[in-house]
């Protein structure tokens, strides 16, 4: 009969170097979500006072059309599209 081994020293270290990890991980993750969050709040605040009067002005307009890159992006302030649409397929003739 084999007699249950007691955990040593070492493995109970481990075990609590894994809880700690975890933890860590977990605080970090929570320090991240709420930083992001204050950068997203940051960027709202800032386009409110940019746009307050209701429109862009011509210089910021400027401005985003050579940073908005995607085309729904550009839509919302009445840019151009930058991508050109496919070219229709031709009917074969019979």
């Amino acid at each position: 009969m084999s007699t249950p081994t007691k955990p040593t020293k070492i493995t109970r270290l481990d075990e609590q170097i894994a809880k700690l990890k975890a933890q860590r991980d977990q605080i970090a993750a929570r320090e991240r979500k709420r930083e992001d969050a204050r950068d997203l709040r940051r960027k709202i605040l800032a386009g409110a006072c940019v746009l307050r009067d209701g429109r862009p002005s011509p210089e910021l307009l400027r401005e985003l059309s050579g940073f908005l890159t995607r085309d729904h992006d550009r839509e919302l302030f009445g840019l151009a599209p930058l991508s050109k649409p496919e070219p229709a397929v031709a009917a074969a003739t019979a």
